[in-house]
């Protein structure tokens, strides 16, 4: 009886464990500036231990590039920031860092460096955010309409 009842409470808190884990991540893109800065919104419920994603133009024809990621939730709460020419941005804590921000704030700043080249509206594809333990948290993304054809989260 005592084992059955250790069992019980035992699989309770594992279970109120996971659903405190339970949450939700909101990212969405600001407006571009004229100097090639995109800010991009995180607003998370839940501990993010990392994060990527990929900016690709609405028609999905040639590149954003991007040529550096800093700034933001995610460098002070020690993610690591690195940007590609492809448009992929990769966020990682090396120490087993994380944040939560329950409110929208900015996640980084990214430089775009073709921004001239740049004449439809930019998507995020591919996003991908992790939780303290490399679990996967699936994000709501947020865009504009011209987005919404082949969103893949």
């Amino acid at each position: 009886m005592i084992r059955k009842l250790a069992l019980a409470l035992f699989m309770t808190a594992c279970t109120l464990q996971a659903l405190a884990q339970e949450g939700e991540v909101f990212v969405s893109l600001g407006e571009v500036s004229p100097t090639g800065e995109l800010p991009v919104y995180v607003q998370a419920t839940v501990p993010v231990a990392g994060f990527q994603l990929s900016l690709v133009p609405a028609g999905g024809v040639g590149n954003v590039v991007v040529s550096k990621g800093a700034g933001g939730i995610a460098q002070r709460n020690g993610l690591a920031i690195s940007a590609g020419a492809t448009g992929t941005v990769v966020g990682v804590s090396m120490s087993g860092s994380f944040f939560e921000s329950p409110e929208k704030a900015v996640l980084t700043t990214l430089e775009l460096s073709n921004v001239d080249d740049i004449k439809e509206p930019i998507c995020l594809r591919n996003v991908i955010f992790a939780g303290r333990k490399a679990n996967r948290i699936t994000p709501h993304v947020q865009g504009p309409p011209e987005c919404e054809a082949g969103l893949e989260s």
